[in-house]
């Protein structure tokens, strides 16, 4: 597992953690609230049909195996910023961004400060808008020190009692960085996400679970020359529900992007 350097304005460091694999056109994968792309994407990386590229798999501050220093900013433009200077480091560019949900408004977040560098996007169940979802208003809705004392307990026993593959990587977050996260989705952005995503002239596509069906924006994005996708049998968590469907629609989609640029 690789390890970038982040650095605060006073000088404490503390690393970001990331799988970097193959060769090609650099796909960068980032994973939703409470997830770790270096789990949640590696049966998707190894699949056949995305030979060719290179897939380096990030874990977000404060998930995963990356660090959770207490200064550092969690928001998703505060992400999207670190991740600035780690796609600068490592010579990303051009590359095709995929975000998860939480990942996605980050991805898109990471393309408007320098959309030259994005060959592509591809977005899986993004957080587009202000509100958040389920998880996010529901952390978002304690304070920072509820949350950490006891909600993140809660919440880490009830995703294990459901068995949700969530739990995996939820038990390796960080609740005050979770809870940023949190704070973030619910509040939005400006420009939105939406706009980012509309706004961009790169390739772009945008998934569903056929689960999370039926959904507006599976004719809305279109409208603004965002290709959908669904991916069978799998809801939200995709990634765990069916690994070898989504892995075909992101091979589809990056032939796609390859075709354009």
């Amino acid at each position: 597992m690789g390890a970038h350097t982040v650095t605060s304005p006073d000088g404490r460091t503390a690393s970001l953690r990331y799988l970097d694999a193959g060769t090609g056109r650099p796909v960068v994968f980032l994973h939703g609230l409470g997830g770790a792309s270096t789990l949640d994407y590696a049966e998707v990386a190894a699949a056949p049909g995305l030979a060719g590229f290179r897939l380096v798999l990030v874990d977000l501050m404060g998930s995963g195996g990356s660090d959770r220093p207490d200064w550092f900013d969690y928001s998703v433009a505060g992400q999207a910023r670190r991740l600035d200077g780690f796609l600068a480091d490592l010579g990303l560019r051009p590359v095709v961004l995929f975000g998860h949900s939480m990942g996605g408004a980050v991805a898109l977040s990471l393309a408007a400060l320098d959309p030259d560098r994005v060959a592509g996007v591809i977005l899986t169940e993004a957080n587009l808008d202000s509100g958040g979802g389920i998880w996010s208003r529901a952390i978002a809705e304690q304070t920072v020190d509820d949350f950490t004392r006891t909600g993140y307990a809660e919440l880490l026993a009830a995703a294990e009692a459901d068995r949700n593959p969530w739990a995996a990587t939820l038990r390796l977050s960080s609740p005050p960085a979770l809870w940023a996260e949190a704070v973030s989705l619910v509040a939005g952005a400006t420009p939105s996400w939406r706009d980012i995503l509309y706004d961009l002239t790169c390739p772009r596509s945008y998934v569903f679970g056929s689960r999370s069906l039926p959904d507006l924006d599976l004719e809305e994005l279109p409208r603004h020359g965002v290709r959908t996708l669904v991916v069978p049998d799998c809801g939200h968590n995709m990634a765990w529900d069916n690994p070898t469907g989504l892995a075909a629609v992101v091979a589809s989609s990056l032939a796609d992007i390859l075709n354009q640029t």
